[in-house]
């Protein structure tokens, strides 16, 4: 919420919750984590930001959205690169993913 606040007037200026999570993905914002986390008293790990930074970016992303655009835009914002959704997406195109192809497993490569 404080980023959200921080940045309110340009931020507020997307028309799509893309175009922002577009934007947000260009800014340093695992970084401006860690230095907010480090200016509170919370001692910097650079292994563990590295290892959780994808999913500590990802979920940073999705709270930004859902602050400009809402509840629906935030899970669309947080599963956009979710593997297993867009492989589901995939087979749901393609019409692979029927009753019947699920029980029989149709889906495994």
């Amino acid at each position: 919420m404080i980023y959200s606040d921080m940045y309110r007037g340009r931020l507020g200026g997307f028309v799509t919750w893309q175009e922002l999570y577009k934007y947000l993905r260009q800014q340093p914002l695992l970084l401006n984590l860690a230095s907010f986390a480090d200016n509170n008293g919370i001692r910097r790990r650079p292994y563990y930001i590295q290892e959780s930074g994808e999913l500590l970016e990802n979920t940073m992303y999705a709270y930004i959205v859902r602050n400009f655009f809402g509840e629906e835009a935030f899970w669309a914002a947080y599963y956009k690169e979710d593997p297993l959704i867009k492989r589901g997406v995939e087979l749901i195109e393609k019409g692979e993913a029927s009753h019947d192809a699920v029980i029989n497993e149709e889906y495994r490569d």
